[in-house]
């Protein structure tokens, strides 16, 4: 039989990003959604996650998370904003890069090519992202409402950010 000194623990696991996948992630579907005030996002469904190994809980929230980053996307393009939390339970929405769409296709890098998920910020723990299509039309954060005519929205619940980070 084996024996350890101490316990052993993520701080034993090398590599941080090797250390984020197995300490980092979602346990339950947060049901996001369109928000009571439709221009922000709904926790339809209570969350456990746990940051480092540290398990956490948020009960469901009406308009839980709310854009703070409000640069408008243009017409004809994709977005994809994260939805997080941090170890204290706060919300945060992180805002890829408006790409040009292209058959559908959209890069948040190159305005080309496929439509990825923006990083998640250090010490928080991804829940789920709503990926925003444009028509002929713009969409404003946190003004514009997650309904809106000539908008396509899709929302989509995360344990952790996939191995393909194409929405």
């Amino acid at each position: 039989m084996l024996y350890y000194a101490s316990a052993v623990g993520l701080g034993d696991v090398f590599g941080s990003v090797l250390r984020s996948i197995i300490g980092t992630r979602n346990f339950i579907s947060g049901a996001l959604g369109v928000g009571t005030n439709k221009h922000h996002i709904d926790l339809d469904a209570a969350v456990d996650f746990c940051i480092d190994g540290v398990l956490k809980h948020v009960a469901i929230t009406a308009d839980c998370f709310t854009h703070t980053d409000v640069t408008v996307q243009p017409a004809y393009t994709t977005k994809a904003y994260l939805c997080c939390f941090d170890a204290s339970g706060t919300a945060l929405v992180v805002a890829g890069n408006a790409c040009t769409t292209d058959s559908g296709l959209v890069n948040i890098t190159s305005n080309t090519g496929v439509a990825k998920l923006p990083p998640v910020p250090a010490g928080y723990c991804p829940i789920g992202y709503v990926k925003v299509v444009t028509a002929n039309t713009t969409f404003t954060p946190g003004t514009s409402d997650h309904d809106k005519a000539a908008c396509t929205f899709t929302f989509v619940d995360l344990s952790c950010i996939p191995a393909s980070t194409v929405v």
